[in-house]
C-alpha cells in the first residue's frame, strides 16, 4: 500500500506541475484580456534626486487607452477631473502645482482647486465651459523638494479625489462618467549620493512572479512528501 500511495502522490505532483506550467505558458502567449481603462499616472516611473539638488518636478498625465502604446487622449476629450497623490511627509514637500491652462478652471471660474499639505498634493477642476473638451494628456506639473538623505526612497501614490463619495469626478466631453474605469499610478523617488548611489531595483511582473512562486512552492511540497514516504 505504501508503494502504491507514493506512486499516486508522484503522479498527482506530475499532473499538478503540468497544469501549472501549461497555465503559465498560456498566460505568457495569450495574456488575460483586459477592459480598456483610463489611467492617471506620473510622467516617469522613477525620479532620482541628490542632496545637492533637492528640488524636482513630477508631471501628472492622463492616458485614455492603457492598452495602446504611449499616452493617448481621452476619447471624446476630458471635461472634468480630480486627483491627489500622497507620500511620506517626512521625506518631501510639495511647493507648487501648475495645472495646464486648458484645465485650469473650477465650475465657471478661472483657477482649478489645488491642495497642498503635509504628505499630499492634488488638483481638481474642469475645462473652460465655453470651450471644447480637453484633448491633451498632460494634467499638471508638481514642484517638490526632497527632504530625505541618501540612500533612501519613497513612493508617490495617486488616487481619485472626490468631494463626496458619490461625486462623478472624471467626465468626458460627451458627458460619459469615467470613474468606474479609472486607474491611478505610482512613482518611486530614489535619493542618491552626489557621488553615485543605489540604482533602480528591477521588480518582476507580479502575475508572472506569483505563478513561478506557486510552481516552486508546489515542487518543494511534493518533494517533501516523497521524502517522508
Amino acid at each position: 500500500m505504501g508503494v502504491r500511495e507514493t506512486g499516486g502522490r508522484g503522479r498527482s505532483c506530475r499532473i499538478f506541475f503540468a497544469t501549472v506550467l501549461a497555465s503559465l505558458a498560456l498566460f505568457t502567449v495569450f495574456p488575460t484580456a483586459r477592459t480598456l481603462a483610463v489611467t492617471v499616472k506620473f510622467n516617469q516611473d522613477v525620479y532620482i534626486v541628490t542632496p545637492s539638488m533637492p528640488s524636482f518636478d513630477v508631471g501628472v498625465v492622463i492616458d485614455g487607452d492603457d492598452i495602446a502604446p504611449g499616452l493617448q487622449p481621452v476619447t471624446n476629450g476630458l471635461f472634468s477631473y480630480g486627483w491627489q497623490f500622497t507620500f511620506d511627509q517626512t521625506k518631501a514637500t510639495v511647493d507648487n502645482i501648475a495645472v495646464v491652462p486648458d484645465l485650469n478652471f473650477f465650475d465657471f471660474n478661472p483657477g482649478a482647486q489645488t491642495s497642498i499639505g503635509p504628505g499630499l498634493g492634488g488638483a481638481r477642476g474642469n475645462i473652460d465651459l465655453s470651450g471644447p473638451a480637453y484633448g491633451g494628456t498632460s494634467l499638471a506639473t508638481v514642484s517638490m523638494t526632497n527632504l530625505a538623505t541618501a540612500p533612501d526612497s519613497y513612493l508617490l501614490t495617486l488616487a481619485i479625489d472626490p468631494i463626496f463619495p458619490t461625486e462623478q469626478v472624471y467626465v468626458d466631453g460627451a458627458g460619459n462618467v469615467l470613474d468606474p474605469q479609472m486607474l491611478f499610478g505610482t512613482a518611486l523617488v530614489i535619493i542618491r549620493d552626489d557621488n553615485g548611489g543605489p540604482g533602480d531595483n528591477v521588480i518582476p511582473e507580479p502575475s508572472v512572479g506569483a505563478a513561478m512562486g506557486l510552481w516552486i512552492v508546489s515542487l518543494l511540497g511534493c518533494r517533501r512528501r516523497r521524502a517522508r514516504n
